[in-house]
């Protein structure tokens, strides 16, 4: 089988498609339709000499498709280090944190906001284009909360804090800058550390709307992406 691209066919092309299907030689009518637009249409990289014969026969082909929008569609990083906002806002990416403290958001978010500014002169507030990823989960009380999602919670963070043995996820990482763990944070579940640390948003209805509240009137949060782990919920 074989795909072409609506963006890679000229509009003349297209008029035609249709009359091509009929044909006997379709493989070779259609090699010939992708190898001219390809050439022409601009929305492809040129095609490298080394990817064919000295006969002209192709033995091999890269492309390189351009996005349509300019200058780029918008995209969503994931990431927790100042670094990676710092590259966002020089090339006018977004950024969503994860399982980040209060203090660290803010850190990378102001990153974010000095990079945009110094090397695309773009003078936004802080909260803009960035985000976070974070546990919600409401019910009626958090005693009925912690009975529905507390195992699953457990069970995701044991899963995610061993799948990076250097300790990327380990509950250190977890603290704001220069924080030590305490006897509780080690000793307590991770559903328990979590939720101590503001890292999970789970309770009540009114609990939830508070911690909301309270990172917009923070660090202006305006975009949450729901991270719902809850494996073996039922």
């Amino acid at each position: 089988p074989i795909a072409v691209s609506p963006l890679s066919i000229s509009e003349n092309s297209k008029k035609n498609f249709f009359k091509i299907l009929k044909k006997k030689d379709l493989g070779s009518e259609i090699s010939l339709i992708v190898e001219k637009n390809l050439k022409t249409s601009g929305l492809f990289n040129p095609l490298d000499k080394k990817y064919h014969k000295e006969d002209g026969e192709y033995i091999g082909m890269y492309i390189h498709p351009k996005p349509f929008q300019k200058p780029h569609p918008p995209v969503w990083l994931m990431s927790n280090t100042p670094q990676t906002y710092n590259l966002a806002g020089m090339k006018g990416y977004n950024v969503i944190g994860m399982s980040n403290p209060l203090n660290k958001l803010n850190t990378c978010w102001e990153q974010y906001k000095s990079s945009a500014l110094k090397h695309r002169n773009d003078k936004i507030d802080l909260g803009k284009n960035v985000g976070i990823c974070v546990i919600i989960y409401v019910a009626d009380s958090l005693e009925e909360a912690r009975r529905d999602v507390e195992q699953s919670i457990n069970l995701y963070y044991e899963f995610l804090s061993g799948s990076r043995p250097s300790g990327e996820w380990s509950r250190k990482s977890y603290l704001d800058e220069g924080a030590e763990l305490t006897n509780n944070d080690l000793n307590n579940s991770w559903f328990d550390f979590l939720l101590d640390h503001d890292l999970i948003w789970v309770g009540d209805s009114k609990y939830i709307k508070e911690k909301i509240n309270y990172y917009i009137e923070s660090i202006n949060l305006q975009h949450i992406v729901l991270l719902q782990q809850f494996p073996g919920i039922e």
